[in-house]
C-alpha cells in the first residue's frame, strides 16, 4: 500500500511540474523570459517577437519600457477592444500595489 501511495505522489508531482513548465508555452501570446531586469526582459521579447514573422513588427519601435504608453485600464481594455500595447505599473497605477506588466492586445507578455 505504501508503494502505491508513493507512486501516486510521484506521478502527481511530475504532472504538476509538467503543467508549470508548459504554462507559458500554452499562452496565446509569447511571454518574456522571467530572468533579468524588466528592461532586459522587454528587450528580449521585442527582439524575439516584435517581428513581421509574428505579426508584431509595429511593436519594434518601442525600444524601452519608458516608450510604452500607460494602460488606461488595468486590463488594457478600451471601448473598442484593447490597446495595441500598454504598460501597467502596479506600484503607481490603480491601488498602488500588485504587479507591473506589459500588455499586447490585452495579453500579458511581461510581468515584474
Amino acid at each position: 500500500m505504501r508503494k502505491k501511495i508513493t507512486l501516486l505522489v510521484a506521478v502527481l508531482v511530475g504532472l504538476l511540474a509538467f503543467g508549470v513548465a508548459c504554462s507559458t508555452a500554452l499562452s496565446d501570446q509569447p511571454v518574456a523570459d522571467p530572468h533579468g531586469t524588466p528592461e532586459q526582459q522587454w528587450t528580449w521579447w521585442r527582439e524575439t517577437y516584435a517581428t513581421k514573422d509574428y505579426g508584431q513588427a509595429d511593436l519594434a519601435s518601442y525600444r524601452e519600457l519608458s516608450n510604452i504608453p500607460q494602460c488606461g485600464m488595468e486590463d488594457g481594455s478600451t471601448s473598442d477592444g484593447y490597446e495595441r500595447i500598454c504598460e501597467w505599473r502596479g506600484s503607481v497605477d490603480g491601488n498602488h500595489t500588485g504587479t507591473s506588466y506589459v500588455l499586447v492586445s490585452g495579453s500579458k507578455v511581461l510581468e515584474w
